[in-house]
Order: structure tokens, then sequence, then C-alpha cells
């Protein structure tokens, strides 16, 4: 794909998301007719004899034909319909995308949740606040407390930044209301929408300036690659703008870029997200349910559940409802300005119920639930599965399960009987059958 080819993403997105991942990077070769995109694993480029780049590439570090493409989709995906695309990089690893945003920071400040990516928590701490960053942790489910952080603070070179779902506690932030009060304060809005992906929440939609990804989990999809992403929204206020601008000069300069062969994976992942995320979260649903009604298990946070106190912002901020409203509002727009009134009224109303029936919420493939006991019954339930792997990570075909404040090392915030899950694509029954048998034998 030539750098002049992705001019295309400055058209307003009018396909479905399912179409556009299903077709991430599929563009037909005009010389072999290939369906599937070429891997270009070369580091340099030839100069025309009077000394300029035809293609525009130069140097790998710099622009990559298959990075550019995996960013030209990443950028497409994470837009909701009808809106522009805005720009997308790609680093070698969630935490190198992280990375680059804080390094456009000097003597800056974050505001981020208390129950944050223990990666990011410890790039904060350990690496830049040693260079003047500063950091300040809230419960940015509480809106309350995250304005009056604004307030009390000095807004140059602030950021504000969420996970929503959080990792481990699986706390929901209002995506959309914590954008009013960035935008309100004009601060720049950071969301890392690792743990739910694109298919469950598109932050862009919903306020943010900037999304973050780990491309190595849901993204990437089979437990084979590192990758990250920051993706900038194509409204975004202007210091968002410069940071991302600032992250763009990181990525070409510092070198923290992804190979061919990964950008190439990580789109091969993409076209089969849309399926996968459907089955992880109908899978976590189950699981979450046989967990929450399990003797064994003092506590679910799983935001698929009635009782978890994010269910609801979770499934307003998902985007099918949001889809499912854009589209309502735009068929009440319509009949208020048509002549066929009646006629209009009652297609309206029928197409709204049939989309309300349909409706379909995915609360994802991640649970973390506490086990009744001590830290070492927690252990030992690790200890006793078969077909979940005591393995980090998240977002592979294959369920996990860890013991994640051992993971997370001795300054973890995360209870020391917390068990985390990333539920795969296995018959749920197996899974349920699994779990079960950890839980009983403890």
């Amino acid at each position: 794909m030539s750098k002049g080819s992705m001019k295309k993403a400055l058209q307003p997105v009018t396909r479905a998301l399912a179409t556009r991942l299903s077709h991430a990077g599929c563009e037909v070769c005009p010389i072999t007719g290939a369906l599937t995109p070429a891997i270009h694993p070369s580091s340099t480029f030839e100069r025309n004899k009077d000394l300029t780049y035809p293609s525009g590439y130069i140097y790998a570090r710099t622009s990559n034909p298959t990075r550019n493409l995996l960013e030209t989709v990443l950028a497409d995906i994470e837009t909701p319909l009808h809106q522009i695309p805005g720009e997308a990089l790609s680093f070698s690893s969630g935490v190198a995308a992280a990375h680059s945003i804080f390094q456009a920071l000097p003597n800056g400040h974050v505001l981020l949740a208390d129950d944050v990516y223990h990666g990011n928590r410890t790039l904060l701490n350990d690496v830049f606040a040693e260079w003047g960053l500063k950091i300040t942790q809230l419960d940015m489910t509480d809106l309350n407390s995250v304005q009056t952080a604004l307030e009390n603070n000095d807004r140059d070179n602030v950021v504000l930044w969420v996970e929503s779902p959080s990792n481990p506690l699986l706390k929901i932030t209002d995506i959309e209301a914590v954008g009013t009060l960035a935008t309100k304060y004009d601060v720049p809005f950071v969301v890392d929408a690792t743990m739910s992906s694109c298919w469950n929440i598109q932050p862009i939609g919903l306020g943010a300036d900037l999304v973050v990804h780990s491309t190595t989990k849901y993204y990437g999809g089979h437990s084979d690659l590192t990758g990250g992403a920051v993706i900038k929204s194509s409204t975004c206020k202007n210091n968002a703008l410069l940071l991302f601008e600032k992250s763009k000069f990181h990525q070409a300069t510092v070198g923290a870029n992804p190979s061919s062969f990964d950008c190439w994976l990580t789109l091969r992942g993409l076209r089969s997200l849309s399926a996968r995320m459907d089955v992880h979260s109908n899978n976590g649903m189950k699981v979450a349910t046989f967990l929450n009604q399990h003797p064994n298990v003092s506590h679910v946070f799983y935001p698929g559940l009635m009782d978890h106190p994010g269910h609801d912002i979770m499934t307003q901020q998902s985007r099918t409802v949001q889809e499912e409203e854009q589209a309502e509002q735009a068929e009440k727009a319509e009949q208020a300005e048509g002549t066929k009134g009646t006629e209009r009224t009652e297609r309206t109303e029928s197409n709204v119920k049939r989309r309300n029936k349909k409706r379909k919420v995915n609360y994802g493939g991640m649970i973390s639930f506490l086990v009744e006991g001590t830290e070492q019954n927690a252990i030992d339930v690790v200890s006793a599965t078969e077909i979940f792997k005591r393995a980090t990570s998240l977002g592979g075909t294959e369920s996990l399960i860890e013991h994640r404040a051992s993971v997370e090392g001795p300054l973890t915030l995360t209870p020391s009987n917390l068990i985390r899950l990333s539920v795969g694509l296995e018959d749920s029954n197996d899974l349920i059958e699994d779990l079960n048998h950890a839980l009983e034998v403890v």
C-alpha cells in the first residue's frame, strides 16, 4: 500500500465495523491479484538518481509499507460510523505506546485511575517520576473526584488517563462524562481501551482525544505478537494533537516500532476480531454467572453482571447501543423534516422496536474474582486448573488464569486472593467444569 492511498481515510466512515474488520488491510494487488496484503520486511528503500524517494519511504524506523497499512486500518476501525478517521501510530508494545505519550509531557502531570495497569504504573513511578512527571491516582468512577483533581491542579501540561474496564478490578468509568470534564477544563483525554477492543467500545465516539491499545491482546488475538497503538480522533483538542505529534516524533526518533511481520500478524488478527469478541463475551458471561453463584467465590468483578456498579454505564457506552441511538436520532430528524409524517413515524417506531429486540451488548472476556479464603487458597485454585493456562497477558484464543498480585509484585494494590481470567474461545461448559473442579479441590 502506497502512502498516497492513505488519503482514502479522509472520507467519513460509511461501512459497518464488522465489514471494515473482515477486510482489514485487504486490497487487491494490481500485479498478482492477491487478496492478503504482502509483508514488506525491508529496512531501507532506494532513492532516485535525483536523490528523491518516489515511494515516500526512506528507512524502516521512520516508515514502512506494512506498518503504514496497519496504522491506516487502526485509525479506521477506531472511528464510529459517519465520522472522519484521524490517524494512528503503531509501536512495539502497549507500554511503548504509553511511553510515547508520557515522554511528550516533560514536567507534566498525569491524572489516572487508582486501579491502572501495573505496567503503566511502574513506567510512571519508576521511570518518568525521576524526570519530573507528576502522577495523581484517583477513583475515575467518581466524577466529583475527577473534577476536584482538575480544579485543584495547574492544568497546563496535564493529561487525563482512563482505563475502562480497568485492570484488574474491571471498574467502569463513564468515558463520555469524563470526556465532558476534559473538554470543560481543556485537558487532553486519553483512554486505554485494551480490555474492551473497538468491537465493544469506541472511545473516540464518547469524547476521547487519543485511544491507546496493547495490540498484543485482542487485536492480535493469537498470543503470537507484541504491539501497541495510539489513535488520534480527527476532532481532538489542540493540546492532544500536540501530544500525538510528539508521539509520532518519538516513534520515528526512538525507534520503538513493531516489525513488519508483527504488523502483518495484527492485520490478520483484526480480520477475525468481530467473531472472536462475540465468543469471548458469550463465554465470559457464562463463566461470570457460574462464579457468581459458587460458594467458594466471595466476589466477581464482571460488568456484564447486573449487580456490577458499572453495569449500566458499560451498557450505555457500548458500541452497539451508541450506534442504535445514533440511528434513532437520524430517523427522528428525518421524520421531523419529512412530509409523510404518519408513514415515517410508523417506520421509525418499527425500526426502534426491531433494534431493541436484537440489541446485543458485549461485556468482554475479562473476569476477576475473589476466592473465599486466603492468598494461598487463590494460588491453589490457579494451580488446579487444566484448560485455563497459568500465564499472563489476555485476549488470545486460549483461556488464561493468573494470581494477579504475584504478577504485579510487592507494591501491588490488588487483593491477595484475587484471580484474573482471560476467557478464551473454548466450549464454555468445559471452562466452567475446569473452574468448578479447581474450586472444589480447594
